[in-house]
């Protein structure tokens, strides 16, 4: 039998009784038996529910949790009726429960959903092709990305493009994005907010058989609205699959080495990662133009691929990245010069034997997120010898048109004169989203890893239903604290 009940069920009318109420809930605990139990009636309008887990997380109530229950209760019932409804139900002594106004007792539990039961309900698609765009549940887990609705249509600039999308591809920022390794709000600058996908091919929705490969935001989804600055037309004889490959690599290595480091015939060029993306895409400019180029891989199968593929990159410069041998490497081959331009993809303290690679009037350029992100201390000593330091972000150059003009120009040029060639990727299907996140966080990948769309675009895959937009437009919407991260993001989605 409980020893004390405490009816605050009038006394919540004001938020300025709390502190006396949970004085008088304190003195009640303290004034039990240690084996007693303290019953609180709270109205149901009220928040009782809410109050009730809150309140007993609190400090000075937490060593009594476990002796107190809250009895939630409609306004009409009074705090006796109540009680004597929880004596008849079944034997709950702590936590919270809740009467309903038909005597009914509700105690709420978590209960584990049927692993057979499908967790998603149909979408309904819009001009033939569902809206679906690839997200993750919770930030962190890479088990809870999936396809989710996504709008009919974002808001698109004056000059805006929707484009229907055949493959998507992810890039390591993507990753890191979903692996909680690089918040949203970090990352939440440039055109891509922070969101996941960044680089599509596809064809114009209504526009044809206009072919098209691009950057957008959120561009692992069955549709991606762009512009017209930002996409490429797909050269005939190239699959939209291998068109895929091309946006974000050639253009960062275009910016990286043709406009800020100026790239010149005769100059010499360590490139990291090489057998990646951008690093392929690096090569392959930089031996067209006539460098001489060095380049580091994680093992043995990355370097016997990359002198298969480039057959014009000599075998003693393509190093290992596993180590900082390749400081040494590079310093022997040059005579202890070091390299005009330095393609920096790693971290830690192969980022600093890279910066010291470095020759005098020579650039280093930064393709690298995480110790930009950490803001990794850098020594001046290493720009003694009238160096630079640049850090690359396409995310950056496509917010400013003097800038990305020219970096739009020459992909452009490179597709015409064939020194833009699409990169080998590894495909998967449209319901293997987890799975191609993990292959790429492995980061054994060679080239591209690209998500096949039109399966979720088609139905073909789970899809789980967005919140209803039950608001009219016509209302009008207060939100009280509208400048926190809630109130923003709550205003964002109305």
């Amino acid at each position: 039998e409980p020893a004390a009940t405490v009816d605050v069920s009038t006394e919540l009318a004001e938020l300025g009784q709390f502190e006396s109420w949970r004085e008088s809930l304190l003195s009640a605990a303290e004034g039990t038996e240690s084996e007693s139990v303290v019953r609180v009636v709270v109205n149901a309008e009220a928040g009782g529910v809410g109050l009730g887990r809150c309140v007993l997380k609190e400090a000075g109530l937490l060593r009594w949790a476990a002796r107190v229950l809250f009895v939630v209760k409609p306004s009409e019932m009074s705090a006796a009726e109540a009680l004597a409804v929880v004596d008849r139900g079944p034997c709950v002594s702590r936590g919270v429960v809740e009467v309903d106004s038909e005597a009914r007792v509700c105690v709420r539990r978590h209960i584990p959903l049927d692993e057979s039961a499908e967790p998603c309900v149909p979408v309904a698609a819009v001009d033939g092709r569902v809206r679906a765009v690839v997200d993750v549940a919770t930030r962190g887990q890479l088990s809870s990305l999936g396809w989710f609705e996504s709008p009919e249509s974002e808001s698109s600039p004056a000059s805006g493009l929707a484009v229907d999308v055949a493959y998507g591809a992810l890039n390591f920022k993507d990753v890191m994005l979903a692996s909680g390794k690089l918040s949203k709000e970090v990352a939440g600058y440039g055109l891509s907010g922070g969101e996941l996908g960044f680089e599509f091919s596809g064809t114009v929705a209504g526009g044809g058989m206009r072919r098209v490969m691009g950057l957008g935001r959120r561009a692992l989804a069955s549709r991606v609205d762009t512009d017209e600055r930002f996409v490429w037309e797909v050269p005939a004889g190239m699959s939209l699959e291998e068109a895929a490959t091309v946006p974000v690599v050639y253009a960062t290595a275009y910016y990286a080495l043709v406009v800020r480091g100026g790239l010149k015939a005769g100059q010499s060029v360590l490139i990291h990662s090489g057998s990646g993306g951008v690093g392929q895409a690096a090569i392959r400019i930089a031996l067209a133009r006539g460098a001489q180029v060095f380049t580091s891989v994680g093992n043995n199968a990355k370097v016997a691929f990359l002198l298969e593929r480039y057959p014009a990159l000599a075998v003693e410069h393509v190093l290992h990245s596993r180590s900082t041998a390749f400081e040494r490497a590079v310093l022997e081959a040059t005579n202890g010069r070091g390299v005009d331009l330095v393609l920096n993809s790693l971290a830690g303290d192969k980022l600093a034997a890279s910066l010291r690679l470095v020759a005098p009037h020579g650039a280093f350029l930064e393709i690298g997120k995480y110790d930009l992100m950490m803001d990794t201390q850098v020594g001046l000593g290493a720009f003694v010898r009238n160096t630079a330091f640049h850090g690359i972000d396409l995310d950056q150059v496509m917010s400013d048109e003097a800038l990305w003009a020219p970096v739009h120009a020459l992909v452009v040029e490179g597709l015409a004169s064939g020194e833009v060639v699409p990169l080998p990727a590894t495909t998967f299907a449209a319901g293997e989203v987890e799975a191609a996140f993990r292959y790429m966080a492995r980061g054994k990948h060679v080239g591209k890893v690209l998500l096949e769309v039109s399966e979720a675009a088609n139905g073909g895959v789970p899809v789980t239903a967005g919140l209803p937009r039950v608001l009219s437009t016509a209302n009008t919407v207060l939100i009280s604290g509208g400048l926190g991260g809630v109130g923003l993001e709550l205003a964002r989605w109305l």
